[in-house]
């Protein structure tokens, strides 16, 4: 269990974890900040899993129509809209 440096002290847990057939595990964190903290601490985290460790930024593509082009997606009631 790790503790982040923000001033709330998100605890940060692993949750799940699935290995895959090319010998990598994907880890599931409890939380959006703690994938946060894992990005800007990806050194101290693997360096307690030896050297051979590395750390891949998953990124998921979607597709969604009918959206307008001035969409603001930090806007929690546009969000619930288009679900």
């Amino acid at each position: 269990m790790c503790r982040t440096d923000a001033p709330n002290q998100t605890e940060v847990k692993v949750i799940g974890a699935k290995r895959l057939q090319n010998g990598g595990v994907v880890y599931e964190l409890n939380n959006p900040e703690a994938a946060t903290w894992l990005c800007k601490e990806k050194t101290d985290f693997t360096k307690h899993f030896g050297g051979a460790s590395v750390i891949k930024d998953k990124t998921v593509s979607i597709i969604a129509e009918y959206i307008p082009i001035a969409h603001n997606t930090d806007v929690l009631g546009e969000n619930r809209i288009i679900k």
